[in-house]
């Protein structure tokens, strides 16, 4: 005669039954896979690349675990672990072959260098993005075991941050959550991939993320404090890259003379923003070798030309000796910075995966204009997206043209701003709606 277990009995018999599978799947698998890592990481720096490895896994799931104590909500806490799951296996996994094949990426210098030079806090300086990077994981290898996906997954845990901020600025200016916003931000391919690099780029989206939040939520609340997260986010985009500061502060001027009550008040915005230009071009010329207009153009075909190396790059199909000829040339490079590589214009495996996601991307922008309207355009949020992907793509036109494979990861500070702005446009629009989905003006 057989007694049948009470479900209590049957749920701990299938959880222990799923665990001891589990550790003989690790069992089995783990020699095999760790001899995979120390193949794919031959060109990582590290004296043993198993423990080199296991420590960074170790600090993924720390990393992970610290989720659990983030000031969010319930639901956005298993989002966000599931998003950084997903990372994980990026950042630990996918990337292998990827490091496996390119034995020059900065992000060995930046591991490597920090150890065996002289580095510290005076290596810090605004605007020199590689010795802040090399300072920065001088600092990481102080408080942690020297460790190259270790610092991996800690710049994988900032492109993580700067996505949710994304999120939240979304989420402020439309008034209401919509985690498929959440997921489409953080599973773009290349966000997800380049967001989850060792080096400049986590560091710059983070930046880039703070900014854009701390705008909308200016917008929305008007306190002074959000003003202070803005130009944090400036100043920590342009530690990296210097001139992404008046590329990000060149908006705000477009939405003070949207905002500013008046004929007088604008005119008077009108009259600071050229005060400001006329002031710049002159501490151009004064610290650099600009002094004409010619010697502007020469500069804007040099950066043109400046990447056009190896199987992607590429050189303008005529000189850039004119001002005729960058105006011509400016809407295929807006157009380059944008939306490509197309597909078959990389020829490598993530030249492919950036073709298929910019004719995706392409395709929705089409949609976009499609289902936008005039009246879309005066909302103060949406100008300061259309300023800042004009302003950001008026210097990356000359610079993602000349590479474009390069171009795939240089779109990564400004691909969420891209992405939200599209999916605004392209909102459904139906009357019982209409109220939900337009959020309230403060422009009157």
């Amino acid at each position: 005669m057989t007694t049948a277990l009470p479900p209590s009995g049957v749920k701990r018999f299938g959880a222990t039954a799923l665990v001891a599978a589990l550790a003989i799947g690790l069992a089995v698998a783990l020699p095999p896979f760790l001899s995979f890592v120390v193949a794919s990481g031959a060109n990582i720096p590290a004296p043993d690349l198993a423990r080199d490895y296991a420590i960074g896994v170790v600090w993924a799931l720390l990393l992970g675990a610290s989720i659990l104590a983030w000031p969010v909500s319930r639901g956005d806490r298993r989002a966000l672990l599931g998003i950084w799951g997903v990372k994980c296996v990026v950042a630990l996994g996918l990337m292998l072959p990827y490091e496996a094949n390119y034995w020059t990426l900065d992000a060995y210098d930046y591991f490597d260098f920090p150890r065996n030079m002289l580095y510290g806090w005076q290596s810090f300086g605004f605007g020199m993005g590689t010795d802040n990077v090399m300072a920065l994981s001088w600092l990481h290898q102080q408080l942690l075991p020297a460790s190259y996906h270790a610092l991996k997954m800690s710049c994988a845990m900032l492109g993580l941050l700067a996505v949710y901020l994304f999120y939240r600025a979304a989420q402020l200016y439309m008034g209401r959550a919509d985690r498929r916003v959440l997921y489409v931000l953080a599973f773009v391919p290349s966000s997800l991939f380049w967001s989850s690099i060792l080096g400049k780029d986590p560091i710059v989206l983070l930046g880039v993320a703070l900014y854009t939040y701390g705008f909308v939520a200016w917008y929305r609340a008007r306190r002074l404090r959000y003003v202070a997260v803005l130009l944090f986010g400036v100043l920590l985009a342009a530690a990296m890259r210097l001139w992404l500061a008046p590329i990000l502060l060149a908006p705000l001027w477009v939405v003070a003379v949207r905002l500013a009550p008046g004929p007088i008040r604008r005119a008077a915005w009108l009259a600071a923003g050229g005060a400001v230009v006329l002031f710049g071009m002159k501490l151009v010329r004064q610290y650099t070798t600009l002094a004409s207009l010619q010697e502007v153009m020469d500069t804007a075909d040099a950066l043109a030309r400046a990447l056009a190396m190896g199987g992607s790059g590429e050189e303008p199909p005529r000189p850039l000796t004119s001002v005729g000829s960058v105006v011509t040339f400016l809407p295929l490079g807006l157009f380059t910075a944008l939306f490509r590589p197309l597909p078959g214009e990389v020829p490598n495996p993530f030249g492919l995966m950036a073709g298929v996601e910019n004719v995706a991307l392409l395709l929705f922008a089409g949609f976009a204009a499609l289902r936008a309207r005039l009246r879309d355009f005066l909302d103060p949020v949406v100008l300061w997206a259309v300023a800042l992907l004009g302003a950001w793509g008026s210097l990356y036109a000359f610079l993602s043209y000349s590479n474009l494979g390069s171009a795939a990861r240089f779109k990564l500070q400004i691909l969420p701003v891209l992405l939200l702005l599209l999916l605004y446009l392209a909102r459904r629009r139906t009357p019982e709606r209409a109220a939900g989905l337009r959020p309230r003006s403060r422009a009157g």
